[in-house]
């Protein structure tokens, strides 16, 4: 069934915050990386732990994979949302100041 770009945009909603559902202890427990301890780190943990049981077979895990791309890509969403808006205020607040002259 095809959906519209609008039901889409819908669907895939990105949060504008973001929260932490692991602590600094479990990410040191567990030996995450320092590259990957961010805000998809509580989808990592058990990706990592399946990795380990299933000997890195790629057939294996691809749920919890998907889950955690699928973070990765949100999480990228929203610092772009950010960053375009952050971006938007600096040109309005520029030209503000070029008409306030």
């Amino acid at each position: 069934q095809a959906l519209s770009s609008s039901s889409r945009g819908a669907m895939s909603a990105v949060p504008k915050t973001q929260v932490s559902y692991v602590s600094r202890q479990e990410i040191h427990d567990n030996k995450v990386p320092l590259d990957f301890r961010d805000y998809c780190a509580h989808l990592l943990i058990p990706l990592n732990r399946c990795r380990n049981q299933m000997n890195y077979l790629p057939w294996e895990c691809v749920t919890l994979r998907n889950a955690y791309e699928k973070c990765q890509y949100n999480d990228y969403e929203r610092r772009r949302d950010v960053k375009k808006e952050m971006d938007r205020a600096a040109k309005a607040e520029r030209e503000a100041e070029r008409e306030s002259k």
